[in-house]
């Protein structure tokens, strides 16, 4: 971070949850709790939280957690089917098990010259089980309460596809001022100023942690506009066609390698590729990927042919850092296989640091190393296994949906699921609003409502919805 917060910065994330729970008391559950989602990534303050003990309170668990207490106020009957703490909700009763694992068997300082790593105590599992809730169940569970419906599920992809093209205007502005709106509103850069410098051109980052955040957003935004012009929908009374090709070149515009990569592999499965394919394809890479850990301890992934491949095709700078962080992975593996089941725990345990200056010698992205080497295989199989478990389960999934609209928009939300969970292998860029998606893709597993003829993302006062529940 360079620069010092504002107060409108922590103003912001103080009234986050008061305005989350005013959007949702007026209007559907179905269109304001993604709207809050997706406007909490897209405008709020990146990484600076609110100073309260043992909670992160920051834009990536605000938003859902106002979300969550405006329905629980103002919509419980959207959630009066849900059964928290069940099914899928079971993967967070696992990561908090799991948790209490590594606590349990972390008691031990670690000394590295002059520097002494402390044991877990239970005050660390209380406070990463907060967390670790506040961080993954809101989002989650009112992805897969909210969606039962066709209609609703088609409004969810035209509002991301809305959230798109509103935000196109904000990287525009960073393409041709550079990236300082954040800097412009909340008084700070979120990360080093030349990290948005790419190929002699910036890289908008606008009021999200980082590019890579930016160009990930963008390329989910361009999935659900494949979809629905697939499916022959309109967006704004435009062709869903024409938005797509749009929101493509402000992808390219984000001037992100590895989304660029998932794009040339995913835009044209989703153009040319059937649903029901779609989504076995999206299973089958979820199993390969939940498997990745297992792969690279018994030397499956061939690390050599990928960094040639890498330095031949995109040069030896990107091949070099590709290559920095799978020697990396391979360390943080061999420490994690020392305490296998529930990982080293917090304080940089599970890093490799040096022998006489305790220094932390890691240079590593990826979040599945970091979760392997951190909680062990449990909190690995719990947390992966969230996000990847509804995309194997979509080739079944699939097969209960009556219209072809309704098994592309299942298929596309799987592939989400997939790239989600693809990109924490070199990145870390957890974002709530993807977590959210995955809950609606686990949802559809009831099955959907059938689907209307018209869309109708019309807001409906609270009294008109109590009426009609009524």
């Amino acid at each position: 971070m360079e620069g010092n917060p504002n107060a409108l910065a922590y103003l912001a994330l103080m009234l986050c949850p008061l305005v989350s729970i005013a959007i949702v008391a007026l209007f559907r559950a179905q269109v304001a709790v993604p709207i809050v989602i997706l406007a909490g990534q897209m405008f709020l303050p990146p990484v600076i939280k609110l100073g309260i003990p043992l909670t992160r309170l920051d834009k990536d668990t605000l938003p859902a957690l106002g979300a969550l207490i405006g329905c629980l106020l103002f919509r419980n009957r959207s959630l009066a089917r849900s059964r928290p703490w069940r099914g899928y909700d079971l993967f967070i009763v696992a990561q908090i098990v799991g948790l209490l694992g590594t606590s349990l068997t972390n008691t031990d300082p670690i000394r590295y010259g002059p520097v002494v790593l402390p044991g877990l105590t239970l005050y660390d599992f209380f406070n990463s089980a907060v967390n670790t809730v506040l961080y993954w169940w809101p989002p989650f569970f009112l992805g897969r309460s909210l969606y039962r419906t066709s209609k609703d599920l088609r409004n969810l992809f035209v509002i991301v596809v809305l959230a798109g093209l509103v935000y196109s205007a904000f990287l525009l502005t960073e393409k041709l001022f550079s990236p300082q709106l954040n800097r412009w509103f909340y008084g700070f850069h979120q990360t080093e100023f030349l990290q948005t410098i790419r190929g002699g051109g910036y890289r908008p980052k606008a009021f999200m942690r980082h590019g890579l955040n930016v160009a990930l957003f963008m390329l989910i935004t361009v999935f659900a506009s494949i979809t629905l012009a697939r499916t022959k929908q309109r967006v704004l009374g435009l062709p869903a066609v024409a938005v797509a090709i749009y929101l493509t070149i402000i992808l390219i515009s984000c001037r992100s390698l590895g989304i660029l990569v998932y794009a040339g592999m995913f835009l044209p499965v989703l153009c040319l590729v059937s649903p029901r394919n779609q989504a076995k394809g999206a299973a089958v890479l979820a199993f390969v990927i939940f498997i990745y850990p297992l792969s690279r301890t018994v030397g499956w992934v061939p690390i050599d042919d990928i960094n040639a491949l890498a330095t031949q095709y995109f040069g030896a700078e990107r091949g070099g850092s590709l290559a920095l962080r799978l020697r990396e992975e391979g360390i943080v593996m061999t420490q994690a296989l020392d305490r296998i089941l529930f990982g080293w725990g917090g304080y940089a345990r599970q890093f490799r640091h040096d022998l006489w200056s305790g220094k932390n010698l890691a240079l590593i992205d990826g979040e599945w190393a970091i979760q392997f080497g951190m909680r062990g295989l449990v909190g690995y199989c719990s947390m992966f296994g969230m996000l990847l478990f509804p995309a194997w389960r979509a080739r079944k999934t699939i097969a209960k949906m009556v219209t072809p609209r309704d098994r592309a928009m299942v298929a596309c939300l799987a592939l989400v699921a997939v790239v989600y969970a693809m990109d924490l292998i070199p990145n870390s860029s957890i974002d709530p609003y993807l977590t959210f998606l995955v809950g609606a893709l686990a949802g559809t597993e009831r099955g959907l409502e059938p689907a209307q003829s018209r869309f109708d993302l019309q807001a409906h006062s609270s009294r008109d919805e109590q009426g009609q529940e009524g």
